[in-house]
C-alpha cells in the first residue's frame, strides 16, 4: 500500500493521500482515503496502459504499477479495517504514510534523473 501511495506523489507530486491519511481521526476516514486512492491509482493505471506510446516517465510509472500485489493490498485493508484501538491506528498509519513518503522521494529522485 505505501508503494502504491508513493507511485502517486511521484505521478503527480502531490502529498494529499498521505496527508489525509495521516491525519484522518478514525478507521473509517482512513479506509475512506485509501480508497480514493485505489481508486485514482487503478484509473492512472488504465490511461497508462492505453497509451499507444510511453514516454520514460509513464514507462517507469507502469513498471512500479505492475509490481504491485493486489492479494497483499487486500490484506493490508483487511488487518487496517480490523483495527479498533486509537493508538494503533495513529501508529499503522504513520508508518504507513512514512514508508509512503520514503518511496515517493526514491521514485521521484529516480523520475528526475530518468533511471
Amino acid at each position: 500500500m505505501a508503494k502504491l501511495l508513493a507511485i502517486l506523489v511521484a505521478d503527480r507530486e502531490r502529498f494529499s493521500y498521505i496527508d489525509r491519511i495521516a491525519n484522518a481521526p478514525s478507521i473509517d476516514s482512513v479506509l475512506w482515503y485509501l480508497r480514493e486512492a485505489l481508486r485514482d491509482f487503478y484509473s492512472l493505471k488504465r490511461m497508462l496502459r492505453k497509451m499507444v506510446a510511453k514516454g520514460p516517465t509513464e514507462e517507469k510509472l507502469w513498471k512500479w504499477m505492475n509490481e504491485i500485489d493486489d492479494n497483499k493490498v487486500n490484506i493490508f485493508l483487511e488487518k487496517l479495517s480490523g483495527i479498533e484501538d486509537r493508538i494503533e491506528l495513529r501508529k499503522t498509519v504513520s508508518l504507513l504514510c512514512g514508508k509512503a513518503l520514503a518511496l515517493a522521494d526514491r521514485f521521484m529522485s529516480e523520475l528526475e534523473k530518468g533511471e
